[in-house]
């Protein structure tokens, strides 16, 4: 996709975009082994994603800068440096690297939700399997033929409530 749309361009700085998604992949990563199930705890994400983006940005600029300079002056190492240093300052991208950091950072966080939720689910199949089915069956059956709480079963109970205090009995 990249190729098609940007061309040579795309093929001569690949290495700039396989390297932020490689570091991007390790930050997730690490992210989701820190904080194993926890949505809550989200500050050290934003740091990860910050820095990987922090060096794209900054060898972004290093190439980019000899292509915008005049042919004749060259750009020496110490040029470079003393411009990657200041990046923050100069700002040469805009707000861009703020905006991606915040876009990503929810991402991360929706992605980790994702996971903890598709987790929870399995536990809760996995929990609901284990339950013997005909002991499950005779006791809802009641109060599946009467939808209003059964005969004996309080009308205040919906279906949901009912089902899960039957699996918890078990």
């Amino acid at each position: 996709m990249f190729i098609k749309t940007y061309g040579q361009l795309y093929e001569q700085n690949a290495d700039i975009f396989i390297d932020l998604f490689m570091n991007l992949r390790f930050d997730y990563e690490a992210d989701r082994h820190r904080y194993r199930g926890n949505t809550d705890t989200v500050a050290e994400t934003d740091g990860d994603v910050r820095g990987s983006l922090d060096r794209f940005f900054v060898v972004l600029l290093r190439r980019m800068l000899p292509l915008l300079i005049h042919p004749r002056a060259k750009a020496t190492d110490q040029f470079l440096y003393c411009v990657s240093s200041r990046i923050d300052q100069l700002k040469p991208f805009g707000d861009v690297p703020s905006k991606l950091s915040i876009q990503l950072h929810r991402s991360f966080i929706a992605a980790r939700a994702f996971i903890v939720g598709l987790k929870t689910g399995s536990d809760a199949m996995t929990a609901l399997s284990k339950v013997r089915q005909s002991v499950f069956l005779s006791e809802t059956e009641p109060f599946l033929c009467f939808p209003q709480g059964g005969p004996k079963i309080p009308a205040y109970f919906d279906t949901v409530t009912y089902l899960v205090a039957v699996v918890k009995r078990r």
